[in-house]
């Protein structure tokens, strides 16, 4: 055989090659098919993702908060009060003994008696009187160990004795009149006023002292908050953490604003402790506060402004108007926030 049939037949019995072009095709083929797979897979998670994203943020149906919402709206009234109007009511500021008057006892010495003068809302104008004074008689009893005793007299009855337990003062009340009229215990010609007997209770009074803060008074123990947590601890009932961080320093702890005396704004409440740790809640008395009025809600048109709402965060708008002015309606807006899965009021309602 020549070259060229050697190389024909050799040629003939090799085994026939594939094409590497054709085996990228396939291998880009199964590729593709993953990659399809892949994305089918991450669409359907992302779209899961999305409904149930979607599903939380919803917010709750009217129904399912109407009760807790209505409840905190009519909860917050008396706190209201409290933090942004009259605020909690205080004891008069009366001094034991801020004024006296000079009387002769039975034998014919000067004696102080002591009057203080307060405002009451049941009779006006109040004064408080000592009515009595004590005095060492000539003949005066003495006790086991020889001391000489005193003797405590009723001028308003004749010099009669008193003994045994009496309260320390006798009240009357101011009536404007221009002549003194049957039963007055005294009458001022100038003043053209007279004082009439009532009956007070004098356990009711407290007592400052003149070191006392001029521009704080003490709050009454029967307004049912003794301490500054009390009222915070009421508050905490009904509105958010959020809202209350937000009216904490006006109310608690007070703001400096610059170095001026007008720039500081002193707390509404605060706290003192005497020396037998009792502690004492008193209120500012240079602060007004809101006429905040009484505010009434037509809980019928309450619907959620769906907008501005999520599954954590609702808006409620409800035609409110105040007490007597039903014809002046407007509708408000009421937000609550969840907190640790329950609803309280993120917005003032008054």
């Amino acid at each position: 055989m020549n070259e060229k049939e050697n190389e024909r037949n050799e040629a003939e019995q090799a085994p026939a090659r594939v094409p590497k072009k054709k085996k990228r095709s396939g291998n880009k083929k199964r590729l593709l098919a993953i990659i399809i797979s892949v994305v089918l897979v991450v669409a359907i998670l992302l779209t899961v993702l999305i409904v149930n994203l979607v599903r939380k943020r919803r917010p709750p149906e009217l129904e399912q908060i109407r009760d807790r919402a209505i409840a905190l709206i009519e909860s917050s009234f008396a706190i209201n009060e409290i933090l942004f109007g009259k605020g909690l009511p205080t004891y008069p500021r009366i001094y034991q003994f801020s004024d006296y008057v000079t009387v002769k006892d039975p034998t014919d010495k000067d004696k102080n008696i002591y009057y203080f003068l307060f405002e009451d809302e049941e009779h006006g104008t109040v004064i408080g009187y000592q009515y009595y004074v004590r005095y060492m008689p000539d003949d005066a009893q003495t006790d086991a160990d020889g001391n000489k005793l005193y003797t405590t007299v009723d001028l308003e009855n004749q010099n009669s004795e008193l003994t045994g337990d009496f309260p320390s003062y006798r009240f009357a009340k101011r009536v404007n009149e221009q002549t003194k009229g049957e039963g007055a215990i005294w009458h001022s010609d100038e003043g053209h006023y007279s004082y009439y007997p009532i009956e007070f209770d004098a356990e009711s009074l407290f007592f400052y002292d003149t070191d006392d803060e001029p521009y704080y008074d003490y709050v009454r123990t029967d307004s049912g908050y003794l301490s500054v947590e009390d009222i915070q601890e009421r508050a905490a009932e009904i509105y958010s953490a959020a809202y209350l961080a937000s009216v904490n320093e006006s109310v608690f702890t007070g703001i400096t604003v610059s170095d001026r005396d007008s720039g500081t704004l002193y707390p509404l409440y605060m706290n003192e402790i005497d020396d037998n740790d009792m502690v004492y809640l008193k209120k500012y008395n240079q602060y007004k506060g809101l006429e905040l009025g009484t505010r009434v809600y037509d809980y019928s048109t309450m619907r959620i402004d769906k907008g501005d709402s999520n599954a954590s965060y609702v808006v409620l708008e409800i035609e409110s108007w105040l007490e007597g002015k039903e014809s002046e309606r407007i509708t408000v807006r009421v937000a609550l926030a969840l907190e640790n899965g329950t609803w309280f009021l993120d917005s003032p309602t008054y």
